[in-house]
């Protein structure tokens, strides 16, 4: 029972994570998305330094999402792989396969470390992209204060 309730959480934790990353994938479009449709009528100004690093962000993060799902389909092809030389190969010849189910097992291990980064910085430089963005902002509505501020006092 307890390999079967094993399975269940792996396989869960897995559709989780995901759903998650697929998440983070449609939020890094989709910020990009709403930062170009805010600038199309704007002259190049110094503050859309931060708005090029926010959009840079989120083009990481999307791309690190990808990497992600990439070392995602390795690992399960390794393990496809691992199963195939354990249940055929290994009875008709045992040393090769236990070779080759070594090199499968490093395979997988080096994708899953590198898949476990990406992930990370999926998900830092969506925030990153997010923090640049405000400044952005912040920088938008700072450089109109003075100039409201000075046609308020001209009217009054």
């Amino acid at each position: 029972m307890g390999g079967e309730t094993e399975r269940h959480l792996i396989k869960t934790q897995q559709a989780e994570q995901l759903k998650f990353t697929y998440f983070l994938l449609a939020s890094a479009g989709a910020a990009i998305a709403f930062a170009l449709t805010q600038t199309h009528q704007q002259t190049l100004a110094g503050a859309h330094a931060f708005l090029g690093l926010a959009l840079a962000m989120w083009a990481l993060s999307f791309w690190c999402g990808c990497i992600y799902l990439r070392h995602v389909d390795v690992m399960l092809a390794a393990n496809i792989e691992r199963v195939r030389l354990q249940t055929r190969f290994f009875q008709q010849n045992p040393d090769r396969a236990a070779q080759m189910i070594d090199d499968v097992n490093v395979t997988f291990s080096n994708k899953k470390r590198a898949g476990i980064r990406a992930s990370r910085w999926q998900y830092i430089l969506l925030f990153a992209g997010a923090l640049f963005f405000a400044a952005w902002r912040f920088m938008e509505m700072y450089s109109y204060v003075p100039a409201v501020a000075g046609l308020h006092t001209a009217g009054g």
